[in-house]
């Protein structure tokens, strides 16, 4: 369908060539006006312009082959580059600014009372997203612009082309990965945390990349994917410690089974391998990430439930009363919360304006992917049962242990952001019919 002959794909390289670069021009106008308007450092202007052409320098190689996947990359940058600035400059998004604001004004007082980089790790010892912006801020200046475009737009437009090579390792059809990378590139809430200081997007964006080595790993069989990805988990976990939980299908999957051979074949050297390896990855990551994760048991289960209860009373709250008190309970429990995680707000939740923008810009979204990845993941099995199993366990590990950690569906869309895009993917399977042919 993208084949192209020798002179077409000069023709085409040169026509958008000159179009990037027109664009770039366009916004390193606005930009330069922006910072004498504003008397900020053209440094963190430069930068945002400079990593923006890295950006489209990295993807060219991927976007090349194909004119739609160009245009979808670029256009999915630019919603979010332009909901970054309205955010920078204008005016705020609808949802996810009152963490984002404490996040850029802390982030800045951290920077401020730091002598030295060094520093900014000694005096925050939290949420890691502070140390990654303070850091940020202690280079270049304050600059929202900035921080949001390294830690929310350029994450956020990757994963369009993660979703891309994702599902290329999961199908054999041709349609399927520009669907994702078309449903990521513009799905309502993906783009708006792309434009907000939060760690949201880092989160999913290095989980995405970690799951991408992983898959390269099942189907190739070559060891350093498996390390890669393994290093990429630790960075998203870094960012929010429930990630790390993904962690348990890598181990199972590396124990368990041999991708040169296809084949389940127990390992007992890489058994051996992981019981040396798990204590020197908890002693190293320690405060940063297994500090944060409660104790597996009933009880450490039932505190985190009473806890996240009591700090999301009222309207959006659920299950406030619910907790565990049996390993049977907790067993029974979870696939409940599991389903008010994915699905609320409820239609008959829906009472005010911020409701129905929930409800209408993702709830109602994940309902249509969760119908359209029955068939998707049916036909991940017809192709291959190992990454038919590894898609289920990938999506228990993430939703599982957010549905615990969650008890109000305002933090609840906040959160599925997380597995949202792995829904796209599975779904846009589902979705497309047409094969690849050889």
């Amino acid at each position: 369908m993208f084949k192209k002959s020798n002179s077409m794909t000069l023709h085409f390289n040169k026509n958008y060539t000159i179009l990037f670069f027109f664009l770039v021009t366009f916004f390193s106008f606005f930009i330069g006006i922006a910072s004498v308007i504003r008397d900020t450092g053209l440094l963190a202007y430069s930068t945002v312009l400079g990593s923006t052409l890295l950006l489209f320098l990295f993807s060219y190689p991927i976007i090349k082959k194909s004119k739609i996947l160009f245009l979808i990359m670029l256009y999915g940058f630019l919603a979010r580059f332009s909901l970054s600035i309205y955010q920078a400059f204008i005016g705020k998004l609808p949802s996810g600014n009152n963490d984002a604001i404490a996040f850029e004004k802390g982030s800045w007082l951290i920077s401020s009372a730091a002598n030295n980089i060094l520093d900014i790790f000694l005096i925050n010892n939290g949420e890691f997203y502070y140390t990654f912006s303070a850091i940020i801020y202690y280079v270049f200046g304050r600059s929202q612009l900035l921080l949001q475009h390294l830690s929310s737009v350029l994450p956020g437009a990757l994963l369009v082309l993660l979703a891309y090579k994702i599902t290329q390792q999961l199908t054999n059809k041709e349609q399927p990965p520009l669907i994702a990378a078309g449903i990521v590139a513009f799905y309502p809430t993906l783009l708006q945390y792309s434009a907000l200081t939060r760690r949201e997007t880092l989160v999913y964006f290095l989980s995405a990349v970690s799951v991408f080595y992983f898959l390269k790993w099942l189907n190739c069989s070559n060891n350093k994917y498996i390390f890669v990805s393994a290093i990429l988990l630790i960075g998203s976990s870094l960012f929010h410690s429930a990630m790390i939980f993904i962690g348990i299908v890598y181990i199972f999957f590396y124990v368990f089974y041999k991708p040169l051979i296809k084949k389940w074949s127990f390992s007992p050297i890489k058994i051996l391998l992981i019981i040396m390896l798990i204590p020197i990855i908890i002693g190293i990551s320690h405060n940063a990430i297994f500090s944060k994760i409660p104790d597996l048991s009933v009880d450490s289960l039932e505190d985190t439930v009473l806890r996240k209860s009591d700090s999301s009373r009222g309207r959006t709250g659920y299950l406030q009363e619910v907790s565990p008190n049996s390993i049977v309970e907790a067993v029974f429990q979870t696939p409940v919360r599991v389903i008010y995680f994915l699905f609320t707000p409820f239609p008959w939740q829906v009472k005010s304006f911020s409701d129905v923008y929930g409800f209408l810009l993702d709830t109602v979204p994940v309902y249509l992917l969760f119908i359209f990845s029955f068939k998707g993941l049916k036909s991940i099995k017809n192709r291959s049962k190992i990454l038919y199993i590894f898609m289920i366990l990938l999506l228990l590990s993430i939703a599982i242990p957010f549905s615990w950690g969650v008890a109000n569906y305002g933090t609840a869309i906040r959160h599925r952001q997380k597995i949202v895009w792995i829904f796209i993917i599975i779904a846009s399977i589902g979705w497309g019919k047409k094969q690849v042919s050889c």
